[in-house]
């Protein structure tokens, strides 16, 4: 069970147009009821909220982190759309600047480490034994059905979505037609373009076998500029180079989409 905390600062949950409270929040996740009904508890949290400050995250992540039946922490650092009332307003409700974020996320890596979680994906922090199976199965870009409105399905090579409408869905199915909104076959390239995006936001990296199946040739055994370019992103700190996989560190985390832009 994971809980949508946010934050535990009012102001700021009142920002996010939240309707609980701090006090709320935390009185529900001491309950040690909860562990008798739940496996695991999880809470998430949002990071770069405008006018959170490094002090405001902290006294969202101490009391968080105290709670002992509390085994799995997701961090998400907020994005904005333009077309939002979070976009449309951006000028009075000035967000923390890139380097403040950059601390945001150290610190957050850095308590849950002193909790014992350890950073498993890139937004995603656990005590060993309680990632999300979930989550673990997408980015390993394992086949899954959804069902229902708005849910995605992948079956290799096809990836599809459902229509978003419910009463739209249920017509389709009444009239035995498919509820489909959107269907596409994924290339090799698709592919490979997933296993770098998705592997260097994960812990466990990249299987460098699977990898040079897919891109055609060894990474070593070419002067290509994408070689070029994984050897800057290791000498930067950003990748580890092993035998068998390339693993990002906490850092490279942030830049997944650069260096899956990089070497593919």
């Amino acid at each position: 069970m994971t809980f949508g905390v946010q934050s535990l600062n009012d102001r700021e949950l009142s920002v996010c147009g939240r309707i609980h409270n701090s006090d709320r929040a935390l009185e529900v996740l001491s309950d040690e009821r909860l562990a008798e009904m739940f496996d695991s508890i999880g809470v998430d949290i949002i990071y770069g909220l405008p006018g959170q400050t490094i002090d405001t995250l902290n006294a969202t992540l101490s009391p968080l982190l105290s709670i002992q039946q509390i085994k799995h922490l997701s961090a998400y650092e907020l994005t904005i759309a333009d077309d939002t009332p979070f976009g449309r307003h951006g000028k009075i409700l000035p967000r923390p600047d890139e380097d403040t974020i950059a601390e945001m996320y150290e610190l957050i890596g850095k308590r849950c480490a002193e909790r014992g979680m350890r950073q498993y994906e890139v937004s995603n922090y656990a005590i060993d034994g309680y990632e999300s199976i979930h989550n673990k199965a997408y980015w390993s870009r394992k086949q899954y059905i959804g069902l229902g409105a708005s849910a995605h399905s992948y079956i290799h090579p096809k990836r599809w979505g459902n229509v978003r409408d419910a009463n739209q869905y249920i017509s389709l199915l009444s009239s035995n037609k498919r509820p489909i909104e959107f269907e596409e076959v994924l290339t090799n390239k698709d592919l490979t373009e997933e296993m770098l995006f998705l592997g260097f936001r994960n812990a466990d990296g990249i299987d460098k076998r699977e990898l040079e199946a897919r891109i055609g040739n060894r990474l070593r055994d070419t002067e290509s500029a994408s070689t070029a370019r994984l050897q800057e992103y290791i000498d930067a700190g950003l990748l580890i180079d092993s035998v068998e996989r390339l693993t990002p560190t906490s850092k490279g985390m942030l830049f997944a989409d650069m260096m899956a832009r990089g070497i593919g």
